[in-house]
């Protein structure tokens, strides 16, 4: 057993301490994979929270049967999916006026040494056209994609989260991918 299994164990029988320990502990990892996943950094701050309760509250019936952040990003990724699928969610956050990216998260990190300016245009050009294509995947294609590059799960884990194959994953990562790659192509032309 892990030790963050063991510190839901020790939620389990009460101990407040072992939560707070956790959610230190992976707060800015799954503010940014849920940012990644849904584009927007407020709506990304409250799933947080969401997700949080969320294992806070099942921690009576946490039985440690893998990894806890194969179990941790199941439930973000579901509580994420969910989200993105809401008829009210693209009506709500899709608007022209909002930025779907923030620089915060979402954005391009720059060296000391900055590049020349059309360097830096292009590649914060680049960066939101990423986002943007990234943005428009299927959602298991998204969040098989994010699972491996951004938390680097491998692709049992990934299955264990999406409640698919291994195959599935490999499936899903491919076309991702390709969709990607085709886009970009298409895009710079």
């Amino acid at each position: 057993m892990d030790s963050d299994s063991q510190l839901m164990m020790a939620i389990k029988v009460g101990d407040r301490q072992a939560f707070e320990k956790l959610f230190q502990k992976y707060l800015k990892p799954l503010h940014h994979f849920v940012f990644r996943f849904v584009g927007n950094s407020s709506v990304a701050e409250e799933l947080v929270q969401e997700i949080f309760f969320k294992i806070y509250k099942a921690a009576p019936t946490y039985e440690p049967r893998g990894r806890f952040t194969t179990y941790l990003y199941r439930v973000a990724t579901n509580h994420c999916l969910n989200e993105v699928r809401r008829v009210d969610y693209k009506e709500h956050f899709d608007s022209l006026d909002q930025p779907k990216f923030n620089n915060e998260y979402g954005g391009l990190e720059l060296p000391d040494n900055q590049p020349s300016a059309d360097k830096l245009y292009w590649a914060q050009t680049m960066a939101g056209k990423i986002q943007e294509f990234l943005a428009d995947l299927p959602d298991k294609q998204r969040a098989a994609l994010l699972l491996n590059r951004l938390e680097a799960l491998s692709y049992q884990e990934i299955a264990d989260v999406l409640g698919v194959s291994v195959g599935a994953v490999k499936s899903l990562l491919h076309r991702a991918k390709n969709t990607l790659r085709d886009r970009l192509e298409g895009w710079q032309k």
